[in-house]
């Protein structure tokens, strides 16, 4: 086996940490940030990959956490690492949260969702491939505080309201961390405030009648945000909205739309701006289709010409720049 790599960081500096056969270090490296955590790699996987840095903003520890384990198991504790919980933003890739203590067993992270776990609980992640998370460490105390009662569970926090949408604007500018090297301990009280403040009115599941919110736009922005996730279906769909399947199909045709239209079109945009974008220069038609859901290139390659009129590469050799969506016949292509 080649060497693999992990990385800490402590405030801005990284700090290299070479790792030959075991995962010995790097369990040790994610303890020492992160608290009892225990990693399983993914045997039928030819590489392991983790990566784990740790930034501060005045006092307020945030670890980066990259990986492609099979599991990483977080058991209950009373220490001290019992004072804080992990609000985590899945930046990339797909992660399941396995608690046993939840209702209906925990919840799957797609990226750009926010969840609050509780450090004091016994629970397993699962990540499904590669992935790329940020996870803040916030004060179990002042949680408590500010939200009493929320602490008895495993939550994802909505982004179906203002404050879910903004707490995650945040978690992506902390991500950066292009100004946390002046923050002091004030900016660091005021931030942690500030996060556990915006989770008030976004965590827990809140109804589409208590948003305000049509739920066509719901599922529009629920679609808009996994469509790089292969097993993106009506059925997981209406679980996370809280309506039948039936219903789900059901506001689609009120549009004269279909979900699978829906979910198809919305994926071909994104990797017809990603042909034409200078951040895929590099990137094979291939790797673009698999980044949007495609698991088979030559389907991808059909639905590309069915809906732009051309075939990806002819697309990006410059007919995509006044290309325009085509509906077959008896279709119009709904924004």
């Amino acid at each position: 086996m080649g060497r693999r790599v992990i990385a800490a960081r402590i405030s801005l500096q990284w700090v290299p940490i070479m790792i030959e056969e075991s995962l010995e270090r790097w369990n040790s490296a994610v303890r020492s940030i992160c608290g009892r955590f225990a990693t399983a790699p993914a045997r039928e996987l030819p590489v392991f990959v983790g990566r784990i840095a740790k930034t501060t903003c005045g006092g307020l520890d945030i670890a980066h956490i990259s990986t492609n384990a099979a599991s990483i198991h977080h058991t209950r504790s009373i220490s001290t690492d019992a004072e804080f919980c992990f609000l985590v933003l899945q930046q990339s890739g797909v992660m399941d949260v396995e608690d046993a203590d939840s209702p209906n067993g925990g919840f799957r992270l797609l990226p750009g969702d926010v969840a609050l776990l509780d450090s004091a609980r016994d629970f397993r992640m699962r990540p499904n491939g590669l992935i790329g998370q940020l996870s803040v460490h916030l004060s179990r105390s002042v949680i408590d505080r500010a939200l009493p009662g929320r602490l008895g569970h495993m939550s994802k926090v909505s982004q179906h309201c203002a404050s879910g949408w903004l707490l995650r604007g945040l978690l992506q500018q902390v991500g950066v961390g292009d100004t946390m090297q002046w923050a002091d301990d004030a900016d660091g009280d005021a931030l942690e405030m500030a996060l556990i403040h915006l989770m008030r009115p976004a965590l827990g599941e809140r109804s589409a009648s208590e948003n305000g919110v049509p739920m066509r736009v719901l599922a529009n922005r629920l679609i808009d945000r996994s469509l790089c996730d292969p097993n993106l279906a009506p059925g997981g769909l209406a679980r996370q909205l809280g309506i039948s399947e039936r219903q789900l199909y059901r506001i689609f045709s009120v549009d004269g739309d279909t979900v699978f239209r829906y979910i198809m079109r919305k994926r071909l945009e994104r990797s017809a701006a990603d042909l034409l974008g200078r951040g895929a220069d590099g990137w094979t038609i291939t790797d673009v289709a698999f980044k949007w859901g495609f698991v088979d290139s030559a389907h991808f390659s059909r639905a590309f010409r069915r809906q732009y009129g051309m075939s990806p590469s002819e697309y990006r050799n410059g007919g995509g720049a006044a290309a325009a969506p085509v509906p077959p016949p008896g279709e119009r292509v709904l924004q």
